[in-house]
Protein backbone atom coordinates (compact mmCIF):
# COMPACT_ATOMS: atom_id res chain seq x y z
CA UNK A 1 0.00 0.00 0.00
CA UNK A 2 1.42 3.47 -1.03
CA UNK A 3 1.44 6.36 1.46
CA UNK A 4 -0.92 9.20 0.20
CA UNK A 5 1.12 12.69 -0.31
CA UNK A 6 -0.97 15.98 0.25
CA UNK A 7 -1.20 18.10 -2.81
CA UNK A 8 -0.68 21.76 -2.50
CA UNK A 9 -2.38 24.70 -4.76
CA UNK A 10 0.41 27.77 -4.83
CA UNK A 11 -1.06 30.77 -6.35
CA UNK A 12 1.53 33.32 -6.14
CA UNK A 13 1.49 36.18 -8.55
CA UNK A 14 0.76 34.58 -12.41
CA UNK A 15 1.20 31.78 -11.24
CA UNK A 16 -1.31 29.14 -10.19
CA UNK A 17 -0.12 25.46 -9.94
CA UNK A 18 -0.70 22.13 -8.03
CA UNK A 19 2.44 19.97 -6.00
CA UNK A 20 2.43 16.73 -5.55
CA UNK A 21 5.60 14.08 -3.69
CA UNK A 22 6.52 11.12 -5.81
CA UNK A 23 9.09 9.35 -3.77
CA UNK A 24 11.57 7.60 -6.10
CA UNK A 25 14.68 7.14 -6.75
CA UNK A 26 14.74 8.32 -10.15
CA UNK A 27 13.76 11.57 -11.62
CA UNK A 28 11.00 11.52 -14.35
CA UNK A 29 11.87 12.95 -18.03
CA UNK A 30 10.28 17.00 -17.04
CA UNK A 31 12.09 19.75 -16.82
CA UNK A 32 13.54 20.53 -13.44
CA UNK A 33 13.03 23.79 -12.08
CA UNK A 34 14.12 23.53 -8.48
CA UNK A 35 16.14 21.19 -6.61
CA UNK A 36 16.05 21.10 -2.45
CA UNK A 37 17.87 18.97 0.21
CA UNK A 38 17.65 18.35 3.55
CA UNK A 39 21.34 18.62 4.67
CA UNK A 40 22.24 16.32 7.48
CA UNK A 41 24.74 16.57 10.05
CA UNK A 42 24.67 13.58 12.82
CA UNK A 43 20.95 13.58 13.63
CA UNK A 44 20.47 16.91 12.86
CA UNK A 45 19.37 19.10 9.69
CA UNK A 46 20.15 22.38 8.44
CA UNK A 47 17.14 24.56 7.79
CA UNK A 48 16.78 28.48 6.47
CA UNK A 49 14.11 30.78 7.12
CA UNK A 50 12.74 32.39 3.91
CA UNK A 51 11.03 35.87 3.59
CA UNK A 52 7.85 34.17 3.82
CA UNK A 53 8.95 33.24 7.17
CA UNK A 54 8.49 29.26 6.37
CA UNK A 55 11.47 26.87 6.92
CA UNK A 56 12.32 25.31 3.86
CA UNK A 57 15.25 22.46 2.78
CA UNK A 58 17.82 24.37 1.50
CA UNK A 59 17.52 25.13 -2.48
CA UNK A 60 16.53 27.24 -5.76
CA UNK A 61 16.85 27.91 -9.02
CA UNK A 62 19.31 26.73 -11.81
CA UNK A 63 21.32 28.94 -13.44
CA UNK A 64 22.37 28.89 -17.11
CA UNK A 65 24.76 25.89 -18.08
CA UNK A 66 24.38 24.49 -13.73
CA UNK A 67 23.27 20.91 -13.55
CA UNK A 68 20.57 20.51 -10.54
CA UNK A 69 23.21 18.67 -8.39
CA UNK A 70 25.51 21.83 -8.68
CA UNK A 71 22.23 24.42 -7.75
CA UNK A 72 22.28 22.16 -4.69
CA UNK A 73 25.58 22.70 -3.68
CA UNK A 74 25.52 26.74 -4.83
CA UNK A 75 22.20 27.13 -2.80
CA UNK A 76 23.27 25.24 0.35
CA UNK A 77 26.28 27.75 0.83
CA UNK A 78 24.26 30.78 -0.61
CA UNK A 79 21.17 29.92 1.67
CA UNK A 80 23.31 28.67 5.20
CA UNK A 81 26.73 28.89 4.23
CA UNK A 82 27.37 24.90 4.36
CA UNK A 83 28.84 22.65 1.54
CA UNK A 84 27.31 19.80 1.13
CA UNK A 85 27.93 16.39 -0.29
CA UNK A 86 26.67 12.46 -0.88
CA UNK A 87 23.42 14.15 -2.53
CA UNK A 88 20.98 11.04 -2.53
CA UNK A 89 17.89 11.81 -4.26
CA UNK A 90 15.14 10.57 -2.83
CA UNK A 91 12.00 11.60 -4.60
CA UNK A 92 10.50 14.93 -6.22
CA UNK A 93 7.21 17.11 -5.98
CA UNK A 94 5.42 17.05 -9.37
CA UNK A 95 4.31 20.56 -10.51
CA UNK A 96 1.64 21.05 -12.86
CA UNK A 97 0.13 24.60 -13.89
CA UNK A 98 -3.43 24.96 -13.72
CA UNK A 99 -3.35 28.28 -15.35
CA UNK A 100 -1.19 29.27 -17.72
CA UNK A 101 0.25 33.01 -18.52
CA UNK A 102 2.27 35.18 -21.10
CA UNK A 103 4.52 36.23 -18.53
CA UNK A 104 5.02 32.55 -17.22
CA UNK A 105 8.62 31.39 -17.27
CA UNK A 106 7.56 27.90 -15.99
CA UNK A 107 6.79 24.46 -18.28
CA UNK A 108 3.11 23.27 -17.76
CA UNK A 109 4.76 20.55 -16.15
CA UNK A 110 8.05 20.78 -13.99
CA UNK A 111 9.48 18.98 -11.34
CA UNK A 112 11.16 19.86 -7.65
CA UNK A 113 13.93 16.95 -7.13
CA UNK A 114 13.98 16.25 -3.36
CA UNK A 115 17.61 15.31 -1.99
CA UNK A 116 19.38 14.39 1.03
CA UNK A 117 22.83 15.41 1.67
CA UNK A 118 25.72 15.41 4.12
CA UNK A 119 27.25 18.58 5.33
CA UNK A 120 30.90 18.71 4.99
CA UNK A 121 31.25 22.06 6.40
CA UNK A 122 29.44 24.74 8.21
CA UNK A 123 30.92 28.36 7.30
CA UNK A 124 30.48 29.36 11.21
CA UNK A 125 31.39 33.33 10.07
CA UNK A 126 28.12 33.05 7.42
CA UNK A 127 25.56 35.56 7.59
CA UNK A 128 21.79 35.97 5.98
CA UNK A 129 22.20 36.77 2.11
CA UNK A 130 19.48 34.83 0.40
CA UNK A 131 17.80 33.85 3.27
CA UNK A 132 16.71 35.22 7.13
CA UNK A 133 18.43 32.58 9.57
CA UNK A 134 19.35 29.29 9.32
CA UNK A 135 19.19 26.20 12.06
CA UNK A 136 20.62 23.13 12.39
CA UNK A 137 18.38 20.96 14.71
CA UNK A 138 17.29 17.68 15.67
CA UNK A 139 15.08 16.05 13.30
CA UNK A 140 11.67 16.37 16.43
CA UNK A 141 12.41 20.32 15.81
CA UNK A 142 12.59 20.53 12.60
CA UNK A 143 8.76 18.73 12.31
CA UNK A 144 7.71 21.63 14.81
CA UNK A 145 8.87 23.56 12.16
CA UNK A 146 7.77 22.37 8.68
CA UNK A 147 4.21 21.92 10.72
CA UNK A 148 4.05 25.50 11.19
CA UNK A 149 4.35 26.16 6.85
CA UNK A 150 0.96 26.77 5.37
CA UNK A 151 1.42 23.87 2.53
CA UNK A 152 -0.89 21.43 3.44
CA UNK A 153 1.84 20.15 5.34
CA UNK A 154 3.04 18.76 1.77
CA UNK A 155 7.31 19.60 3.41
CA UNK A 156 6.73 17.69 6.70
CA UNK A 157 5.29 14.63 4.99
CA UNK A 158 8.55 15.01 2.45
CA UNK A 159 10.72 15.14 5.57
CA UNK A 160 8.81 12.71 7.89
CA UNK A 161 9.14 10.17 4.65
CA UNK A 162 13.12 10.94 4.40
CA UNK A 163 13.32 10.37 8.03
CA UNK A 164 11.57 6.80 8.05
CA UNK A 165 13.76 5.83 4.81
CA UNK A 166 17.00 7.59 6.26
CA UNK A 167 18.74 4.03 6.37
CA UNK A 168 17.81 2.87 3.36
CA UNK A 169 19.66 5.84 1.65
CA UNK A 170 22.91 5.98 3.93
Amino acid sequence: MSKHFNKYRIEKGNIIAETLFAPSDKLPRIPISTPFTFPIIDNKVVLAKDKMGWWNPLGGHINSGENWKYTIKREAYEEAGIEVGNIKLFGCIIVTKLVDHPDNKYPPISQIPMTVSRVLSIEKRWYPRETFERKIVFFNSAQKMLKLRTDNKQMLQIFQYLIKNLNALY
